[in-house]
């Protein structure tokens, strides 16, 4: 893959995010009665935790998002959203579960904290160089082919924010993400990147 370690030691463009731990799989959040998306109970999966609150949500989690100005419903079904994106371009969706939540729990602290906010519109530009690089991964060239005039800034949020993850991970973390990272196919890694960009637009 075109992205590589390196690119999770980048510290980020633009840091006006405030960093929030997840641990649980947010696509496998299911909606209450009362509308609050609460987690769907798993048992003996990988990746599950036991220092979770009433709300199944590990408690460091569920402390900061209710204490969230943008609200603890807004921060778990967006990152409930950017999950069911990925998802939906994978072949194996509860494969590519089962080997993320295998991953270390700063390694979901990370991501979770990133793709519960919306992308930021300030990142910046990637560069010739960097777009050379880009377009070399198979998950990325038929991005950068469909959005045109417009991939150099798509791509600078996609490298911003895997650079917002990165930051937050130690360096066998960082290698356990990528080692997971590049054994998924294209079409899934075209999902991540796609989500990180903002999804279609």
């Amino acid at each position: 893959m075109a992205i590589e370690r390196a690119d999770w030691n980048v510290p980020a463009v633009v840091d006006d995010q405030p960093v929030v731990p997840a641990t649980h799989t947010p696509a496998r959040y299911e909606d209450s009665s009362n509308g609050v998306l609460e987690p769907e109970r798993r048992s003996g999966v990988p990746g599950d935790f036991s220092g979770s609150g009433a709300s199944g949500l590990p408690l460091t989690l569920e402390s900061m998002w209710r204490n969230d100005p943008a609200g603890y419903e807004f921060r778990l079904r967006t990152a409930q959203q950017s999950a069911m994106e990925v998802l939906a371009e994978s072949h194996e969706p509860d494969e590519l579960v089962r080997g993320f939540d295998t991953l270390p729990e700063a390694v979901h602290t990370a991501v979770f904290s990133e793709i519960s906010h919306t992308p930021s519109g300030a990142a910046k530009r990637a560069s010739d160089a960097e777009m050379r690089d880009l377009a070399t991964d198979p998950g990325l060239a038929y991005l950068i082919d469909r959005w045109g005039h417009n991939a150099p800034k798509k791509c600078g949020l996609i490298l911003q924010r895997i650079r917002n993850i990165g930051r937050q991970l130690s360096d066998a973390d960082k290698s356990k993400l990528q080692h997971w990272f590049d054994g998924l196919d294209a079409k899934e890694a075209a999902g991540i990147y796609l989500m990180l960009a903002g999804g279609t637009g």
